[in-house]
């Protein structure tokens, strides 16, 4: 089953392996009938866009992000996480929105700015 539901606290949808758009109308009434749920999609490799809408449409807080850094930035930018869970892993790659101030064109936007 591409997604489990876990009475946890926060109660949390796990994503794992291919998750197809079947899963949808499952997910829509667990988030219905869930107050706060979370999303934990460390092990998932390949949501369907209509899930990831769902999560977005309702706000659902991040238990884990996905291995995939670009979907884990999407998700990162739209979703909180939820309470005591670290924004990602450090040994976990962050995409191109990772900021470093000693990066040459970041050194010279700064300066820039200081002006």
């Amino acid at each position: 089953m591409p997604i489990r539901y876990a009475d946890d606290s926060p109660p949390t949808a796990v994503f794992e392996g291919h998750c197809a758009p079947e899963e949808a109308d499952g997910l829509l009434e667990w988030l219905r009938r869930t107050s706060e749920p979370a999303a934990n999609l460390r092990a998932c490799e390949a949501p369907h866009t209509a899930l990831v809408q769902l999560l977005l449409a309702a706000k659902v807080r991040l238990a884990a992000a996905p291995a995939d850094p670009i979907l884990a930035a999407c998700l990162e930018a739209h979703l909180p996480y939820a309470a005591n869970t670290p924004p990602a892993a450090e040994d976990q790659p962050r995409g191109r929105g990772t900021k470093n101030p000693s990066h040459p064109k970041r050194r010279t936007q700064n300066a820039k700015i200081a002006k």
